[in-house]
């Protein structure tokens, strides 16, 4: 008895307080701070206008002059980037709202739309809570009529209005009283055209922090994909007539975060031309201009230099335009609408000069960036507080199940490229201070293309008849040859022209090629394309694989690396590899659970059998480590979320190339390196998973240092104990020498104590890397009259070339890998004079003198 009147009671003060609120609200003026346009908008698009942040892409659309959500899912949301919640005053929003939902359609009881308020992240940036889905409160109607106020739980009350008047839509008001740091919010159903209340719920004693952020509109239907009855997206609920009410100190307004239908832009140059990828939101392409290029002049005037047209599926314009070497320049990308009145919406970076100059050569390398981290504010300050000379993203700049979900090859291809946009777009964001002011090299990987593992096995299209896991390892790519195909596009189409032009399998495009910069030879392949799979029945069943047969980077791209190995023209110093992956298997697990140990602790680890490595067909990988040897090229990788620098062994370790495998920007799993042997040679004071070891293919490969996983305290620990960080490479042209580091993602570089990780820097000569596997060496090469020739060293019975590369100066000391007779052929482009010599053992005297006139 006492407690029902206790429940009375409280119900009465609930109702006196809300009146009073009801009456104070409506009393208060209160100041318009935002009104959305979709109304007057008269094209159809996937773009939601600059104030906004859509998740995902392909379910929002504007349409019918308002806003559209096209899928029953959970947790579909729109975010308002310009305006912030600061939880210090009072305010209100209201909407338009109605639905187009079947009447037999069945769906979870808490299914809603309305606003969403306060998400966030672990990240405390606005672009982190642009993405975010957690945590905040709901306030909405669900399709039956009721309306809902969820903070952590619903409200105990329950208040229905005719769910009929939903088709045409009504009006919803949510009005906030801040009363000692907490909130009384109070949700009312109008009807649209007469303004009648038909229903209101309250909720108390919300903490105002709770709200703080972006203000949003949100449709959620919880449950297995979204809708009990059936699997397929329904058309749902729309949006108009957003608007927001308050002070400057309940709303803070943020005009610069609006974002335009550009994004950002990247760009290259190479053999006097430059190669620029503006990258536009989904916009209506028929509604706007071509995307013009301008280049800033002296009087701050602007030149238009080239025009291009929108690509229509993947939305980017590219231009290729004359460019030479010394020039710099400040650059825009505009587009504006067919209305000659609207201003132009411009994106604005510089182009910098190439520093042939320059003694060294910096370039940042990236990999494996995972939303979790967006917007990566730390690593792009970082980067920019080492001042690159040109960037390196070796792959997975996207994951295919992160923001909101996955797609597959039975999606329409318009959707699923909606859904790449959501992920590409995030990741170019999030680095565009970095894309449009420095030269950028970006390749595809695995998960770029939606795939987890990929062996390419010449472009052809993967069996979906067995599971995802069973599939994306037999071989062929799991999306379409036109999904593949624009995605390259997207991340590549800055790049020079590629190798080969030939489509290869079910029409998919190859990107290979080379790129001259400032001395240095860089050679971009894709060690995954051409990959051969494995059968289905040795994956089910677990049965020996063949690690002996099958392609790597198929016959076309070896012929390609040769070629690019042997020719030093254009003024080239240095070679330089650029791939996805290591050519080998690098990284053990505990036998048993998984668990990322303390730091200095070294685990119990087993060797990992990895198939998606290419570290197998052995000889297959042994023919790359040849090739690139024979350019005395080094390699710069990602992929393996494990940071390591080493030396490739063939016959013998340390007779290949020297590689640096990039950590993770943010990783989704953690790699370790804790080898259960010894390594080859044992050297006291040195950790025991450093030195010469082989991996679990008997591929030869010389750890020099390693960034494992490890606890560090630091949160949040899903991000920082899995060892994220980056790469820093210096080449310097002058020495012949590289210096690689890998850097810590926390670490910030500014501060004076600010060092790479333990066991970094690594020094290395372009000539003593694969010395060190040598055991013979050809007579002094002493040269008169030519400074820096190419020397080409050459087998005199097969006539197998050994390698090439340009002399540091005018005297050289040959070294080979086997006894026998030489050919040495010395000059430049025009004038060569060949010399033939006798391999001898190292270190004894001999030297050859030419003379050019």
């Amino acid at each position: 008895m006492i407690t029902n009147i206790i429940k009375v009671y409280h119900r009465l003060i609930s109702t006196i307080l809300l009146s009073l609120l009801i009456i104070n609200v409506s009393a208060q003026s209160e100041d318009c701070l935002f009104e959305s346009s979709w109304k007057s908008q008269t094209h159809s698009q996937h773009w939601v206008g600059s104030d906004f942040w859509s998740n995902p892409l392909q379910d929002w659309q504007i349409a019918n002059g308002r806003l559209e959500c096209n899928a029953s899912q959970p947790n579909r949301n729109v975010k308002l980037l310009t305006q912030e919640i600061t939880g210090k005053s009072n305010f209100s929003m209201s909407v338009d709202i109605g639905h187009e939902l079947p009447d037999t359609m069945k769906m979870h009881p808490n299914s809603m739309a309305g606003f969403f308020l306060g998400a966030h992240g672990d990240f405390n940036h606005y672009l982190d809570k642009a993405i975010a889905y957690k945590h905040g409160l709901r306030a909405g109607i669900c399709p039956n009529g009721e309306l809902l106020l969820i903070n952590k739980s619903p409200i105990d009350q329950r208040v229905m209005v005719d769910s009929t008047l939903l088709r045409n839509g009504i009006t919803l008001k949510l009005s906030a009283t801040l009363i000692n740091e907490k909130y009384v919010l109070i949700l009312s159903a109008s009807k649209r055209d007469s303004g009648e209340l038909i229903g209101q719920i309250m909720k108390e004693q919300v903490l105002a922090k709770r709200l703080i952020g972006l203000p949003a509109l949100l449709t959620h239907f919880p449950g297995k994909a979204g809708i009990e009855s059936t699997n397929h997206p329904v058309k749902g609920f729309w949006f108009q007539n957003f608007k927001i009410f308050g002070s400057a100190r309940a709303v803070a307004k943020r005009p610069n975060r609006a974002i335009g239908p550009l994004l950002f832009a990247k760009y290259l140059y190479h053999n006097n031309k430059l190669h620029l990828s503006a990258q536009l939101n989904p916009i209506n392409v028929a509604a706007f201009s071509p995307a013009s290029l301008q280049f800033e002049r002296e009087d701050g005037s602007w030149t238009t230099v080239a025009y291009s047209q929108v690509d229509p599926q993947i939305h980017t314009a590219t231009f290729i335009v004359d460019w030479y070497s010394k020039a710099e320049a400040n650059y825009r990308v505009c587009i504006s609408g067919l209305n000659a009145e609207e201003e132009p919406q411009c994106i604005s970076g510089h182009i910098t000069q190439e520093p042939l100059a320059q003694e060294q050569i910096r370039m940042l390398a990236f990999s494996c960036v995972d939303d979790y981290g967006f917007p990566h504010r730390e690593v792009v300050k970082a980067a920019q507080y080492h001042n690159p000379d040109i960037l390196f993203f070796a792959g997975d700049q996207i994951y295919e199940a992160t923001i909101y979900g996955t797609v597959d090859r039975n999606t329409p291809l318009t959707t699923a490229l909606l859904d790449y946009h959501s992920k590409w777009n995030a990741f170019g964001y999030a680095f565009r201070e970095l894309l449009m002011n420095y030269p950028s090299v970006i390749l595809t990987d695995d998960h770029d293309v939606y795939h987890g593992n990929l062996f390419g096995n010449g472009g052809t299209a993967a069996d979906l008849h067995e599971t995802k896991d069973l599939s994306q390892n037999t071989g062929g790519y799991l999306m379409s040859n036109e999904f593949v195909n624009l995605v390259q596009k997207s991340q590549t189409g800055h790049l020079p022209a590629p190798a080969s032009k030939t489509q290869i399998g079910t029409g998919i495009d190859t990107y290979y090629t080379h790129l001259d910069f400032a001395g240095i030879s860089f050679a971009m392949l894709e060690d995954r394309k051409f990959k051969t799979g494995h059968s289905v029945e040795s994956l089910r069943y677990q049965e020996p694989l063949d690690f002996d047969s099958g392609q790597l980077l198929g016959s076309e791209q070896l012929n390609f690396l040769e070629q690019w190995a042997t020719d030093w023209s254009s003024s080239t110093m240095m070679k330089v590899v650029l791939s996805q992956t290591l050519f080998g298997q690098f990284s053990t697990r505990p036998p048993d659970k998984f668990e990322i140990p303390a730091p200095d602790i070294y685990p119990e680890h087993i060797l990992e059998k990895d198939i998606d490595c290419n570290g197998y067909p052995k000889a297959r990988r042994d023919q790359i480590i040849e090739l690139m040897r024979k350019g005395l090229a080094i390699h710069i990788c990602g992929d393996r979320h494990l940071g390591v620098s080493g030396q490739y062994g063939i016959d013998n370790w340390r007779d290949g190339p020297y590689v640096l495998a990039t950590p993770a920007v943010s990783s989704i799993m953690a790699r370790l390196w804790f080898p259960p042997m010894l390594p080859n040679q044992v050297i006291p004071g040195r950790s025991r998973n450093i030195g010469d070891f082989e991996d679990f293919y008997k591929n030869k490969f010389s750890v020099d240092a390693v960034m494992n996983a490890h606890i560090t305290g630091i949160k949040p620990a899903k991000l920082y104990d899995k060892a994220p960080g980056y790469g820093v490479i210096d080449f310097n042209k002058r020495t012949r020498e590289t210096t690689m580091s890998v850097w810590q993602r926390q670490v910030n570089p500014a501060e004076p104590a600010a060092s790479p990780y333990k066991g970094w820097p690594i020094k290395i000569h372009q000539f003593e890397s694969y010395r060190q596997g040598s055991k013979y060496e050809l007579p002094v090469i002493s040269v008169e009259g030519l400074e820096n020739p190419m020397i080409e060293v050459i087998k005199a019975k097969s006539q197998e070339l050994v390698y090439t590369t340009r002399m540091n100066g005018s005297v050289f000391l040959p070294f080979v890998f086997e006894p026998g007779k030489y050919i040495v052929r010395v000059g430049n482009d025009k004038d060569f004079q060949v010399i033939e010599c006798e391999a001898r053992a190292k270190d004894e005297e001999h030297t050859k003198f030419i003379k050019f006139d």
